[in-house]
């Protein structure tokens, strides 16, 4: 018998298709209230709690009940750790935009796309690329015909961002330059341990990214590890959209963006098409988003702090940061996709 829920899950933003368990080829499911969504820095297990109802579907079931939609959504790509989560909740305070952050099921894809067409994947070709598009179907449903869904992916989501990127709307792709990025892995203790977790599967994704496996791990310190990683996701979402603006994907330096974030927020929401008039985005840039630490908003933060802790990181790690610097001019200059991220995002 099929679970209840799925009589509403066409209509209902509220049942979030949560995560796949491959295994068994179902999607859990859980119920969230708009409330939740608009609170939620990522929609993955830190989100998940007792009180949260869930329940457990087959992927044909759920795609059988399924509505279509003919709104796509937008989406912010990124690097990591270069603001995508404090733009991604300024736009959640539109009426017109329904924000999710990081949700689970694009990462279970990716993963599953990075074998796509290898004889070890689990899925045929044809079966992945009609499950992605179910998927963010899935992830467009608004609680209102006159907002549009807006996707912020897991920076581990830009090895398939070429895959997704004909059944979106539009997309930013945000970044820093590589020894700004080293400074801001550097400047924190969870941003170190995160680097010390994933530097092996972000190294296996920059070998795959380049054609060729150049690098040791063992090598590595922890700056050289940090560009290793600016390396792995500009060159993914280089891949995806080239190096330069067009009609459907912004590049956005998050440091630019800060320069000026009334400017900058102003001409994203344009370019997103988003209704808006200059005391919303007035409003926006001045109210407690912008104070806040966007990955939990009961600690303040700021642009100035985030400043102050950069140059003293830039200062204690400066020999470190530079040898890693000149090892990224040289393999620009040996690998012509690494040379493009580069000239991209390189300043």
């Amino acid at each position: 018998m099929k679970p209840k829920f799925l009589e509403r899950f066409p209509t209902s933003p509220d049942l979030l298709p949560f995560m796949l368990d491959s295994a068994n080829d179902s999607v859990t499911v859980i119920q969230l209230s708009q409330q939740q969504f608009r609170e939620a820095s990522f929609l993955d297990q830190r989100i998940i709690k007792p009180q949260i109802p869930r329940g457990s579907v087959q992927w044909d079931d759920l795609a059988e009940s399924s509505g279509q939609t003919t709104a796509k959504p937008d989406f912010i790509f990124h690097i990591g750790h270069v603001g995508s989560t404090l733009i991604s909740r300024l736009f959640g305070e539109l009426e017109n935009t329904h924000a999710l952050r990081e949700p689970l099921l694009l990462r279970n894809l990716a993963e599953i796309g990075e074998l796509n067409g290898r004889p070890h994947c689990s899925w045929s070709p044809e079966k992945y690329q009609t499950r992605l598009k179910q998927a963010i179907i899935w992830l467009s449903r608004t609680y209102q015909p006159s907002q549009t869904a807006l996707i912020k992916a897991s920076s581990f989501v830009s090895a398939i961002a070429a895959d997704i990127r004909p059944h979106i709307g539009r997309a930013i792709a945000l970044y820093v330059p590589p020894r700004r990025y080293i400074a801001t892995i550097m400047a924190g203790e969870a941003s170190r341990q995160e680097l010390a977790h994933l530097s092996g599967q972000r190294l296996t994704r920059l070998h795959s990214n380049i054609d060729a496996e150049p690098l040791r791990l063992w090598d590595m310190d922890a700056p050289m590890r940090a560009a290793m990683s600016w390396a792995t996701e500009m060159t993914s979402l280089v891949q995806a959209f080239g190096g330069e603006d067009s009609d459907d994907v912004k590049w956005i330096n998050f440091d630019t963006f800060l320069q000026d974030p009334q400017e900058s927020l102003s001409q994203i929401t344009g370019f997103f098409g988003y209704k808006h008039d200059a005391a919303q985005i007035t409003s926006l840039v001045n109210g407690p988003v912008m104070r806040q630490y966007s990955k939990a908003p009961e600690h303040d933060y700021s642009a100035d702090l985030r400043a102050e802790l950069l140059r003293e990181a830039e200062t204690q790690y400066a020999g470190a940061i530079t040898e890693a610097m000149n090892w990224l001019d040289e393999a620009g200059s040996q690998y012509p996709l690494l040379g493009k991220a580069l000239e991209t995002g390189g300043t």
